[in-house]
């Protein structure tokens, strides 16, 4: 459920971020609702305060969230004006088709030379749960270096 907030007043107060930090802010809110798919800028500026339109000053964190590897981006049809293009954004993991504990189980068997945890902590929520329970059942091997 979306609460409330200002977002006038949630843009002044970010208003004095440097932009690493807004794009790492941006980074964070998609990964906390990375199932909701991708997301509009105008979503992303009511919870944020960031504003991602290309004509606003701003759009250097735009430009920047469109290189992050970590950040998949989708132009659709924007809804007031059809015949324009609106870039959507959302997080995308490093193994983005491991979606329950069976899908991780098969991508660990997949790796040959295994696979690093940090790889696999941001594919689903509740996926340390997961790991630690197929380490603890014996189904993984796991190594601490």
């Amino acid at each position: 459920m979306w609460a409330t907030v200002d977002a006038d007043a949630l843009a002044a107060a970010v208003a004095h971020k440097p932009d690493l930090e807004k794009q790492f802010d941006v980074i964070h809110f998609l990964q906390a609702h990375r199932s909701a798919g991708c997301l509009a800028p105008d979503v992303i500026y009511q919870r944020t305060g960031i504003d991602l339109q290309e004509d606003d000053s701003t759009s250097r964190v735009a430009e920047m969230l469109q290189h992050n590897p970590k950040i998949r981006v989708e132009h659709v049809p924007d809804p007031e004006n059809p015949s324009l293009m609106l870039a959507t954004y959302a997080y995308q993991a490093k193994y983005n088709h491991v979606r329950d504990r069976t899908s991780l189980l098969a991508q660990i068997n997949r790796c040959k030379n295994g696979v690093a945890r940090r790889d696999l902590e941001d594919a689903y929520d509740g996926v340390e749960e997961d790991l630690d329970a197929l380490n603890t059942a014996g189904d993984v091997l796991a190594i601490h270096n």
